[in-house]
Order: structure tokens, then sequence, then C-alpha cells
């Protein structure tokens, strides 16, 4: 009669157990990756909230992420009865709370936020921490910035601003480049000539 030592079950189910978390895991980290991409962009805060908070505009551009450093370039824009409040380039820093149920969930979508805690560098003040929280529903382009019970900031992402400023900075870092290369070839007709110069010289001696 056919059987299955026990032994050789309990290897099979650790083993399926092993590939369903391995897997689980990888769906997590896709996920938030794609969140992370999502960041890039221009975020705005809406006309109710504005009036609401006092403010004239509250605007913030996040940078892409990079594979060399945990921060990604930001840039805050807050203006406040006609004058300008903030007017800021800086760096932010987001750490994901993996203690919250929330985050494991692979399910993205409206009703399923992601936490997490962001760290702004630049001088700290009342009117806007640079240690706050985040809570962002990634589908439908909304982030709120809070800690304890004081909302900062419910921002929703724009998407024509996020293309033109993604897109200038593009343009910029092609112009850098081709700025670059055109110092790299000047460099080079240097030498060329340089060197010219030295073989006529020799060529005066003999």
């Amino acid at each position: 009669m056919f059987s299955i030592d026990f032994n050789n079950k309990k290897q099979l189910f650790i083993g399926i157990f092993s590939i369903v978390i391995l897997l689980y895991i990888i769906i997590i980290y896709y996920n938030f990756k794609t969140i992370d991409t999502l960041l890039t962009g221009f975020w705005l805060t809406p006309p109710d909230f504005n009036v609401e908070a006092g403010l004239d505009f509250f605007g913030i551009f996040i940078g892409e992420s990079s594979y060399f450093s945990s921060y990604r370039p930001c840039y805050i824009l807050i203006q406040r009865d006609g004058e300008i409040f903030l007017n800021e380039p800086t760096e932010l820093y987001i750490s994901w709370d993996w203690f919250n149920l929330s985050n494991w969930n692979t399910n993205i979508n409206y009703n399923t936020p992601k936490y997490g805690i962001v760290k702004f560098n630049l001088d700290s003040s009342s009117a806007f921490p640079s240690y706050q929280k985040i809570e962002i529903y990634p589908t439908i382009g909304k982030m709120i910035l809070y800690y304890n019970d004081t909302i900062y900031a419910v921002l929703y992402k724009n998407p024509e601003l996020s293309e033109a400023t993604l897109v200038n900075q593009i343009k910029d870092d092609k112009l850098e480049i081709d700025k670059l290369e055109i110092d790299k070839l000047e460099i080079d007709k240097l030498e060329i000539n340089e060197n010219e110069l030295d073989k006529d010289k020799i060529d005066e001696k003999i």
C-alpha cells in the first residue's frame, strides 16, 4: 500500500510554507517599490484645506529616489497671507511603519493606505516640523502629513505639474551632460593642439 513518511510530509509542508512566505515578501517589496515611484512628482493642497489652514498655497515636489542614498530631493513652497512662509529646497527620508498591519496588505487600493515616518532635512518649526508621519493612498494620489493630533497637510498629486517639472529636470540633466561633453571635446582639442605644438618644437630642433 502506498504511504508517505511523516517526516517527508513535514519537510514538504515546510518547503511549501517557505515558498509562500517568500512570494508574499516579494509582493510586498514590489508594492512599496511601486509606491516609492508614485511618490515622485508635484503634490498640492486643495483650496478647501488652504482656506481652513489659512494658507494661500502649499506645494511639495518630491524627486526620484536614488540607489546610493536614503534621502531624496524635495522642494517645499508655502505661502500665507500673501507672503512666502517657506521656500526651501531640501531632502526627505521616508521610513515605512512595518508595525502597521495595513502595510502588510498586498492590495494597493483607495481603502488600504500605507503608513510611515517622514523626515525633512530642514530646521524644524511648530508650523512645519521636520519629523512627521505620512499616510499615503497611492492609487488616488493622496498624501497626509501629520503628527499626533495635528494635520500639517493633505496633498494630492498634480499630474500636469509633475510631468512639467520632471520633463524640465530631464532637460536640465541633458543640458548638463551636453555641457560636459562639449567641455570634454574642448579639452581633447586643447590636448591635441598642445601635442602638435610640442611636435613642431621637436622638429625645429632637429
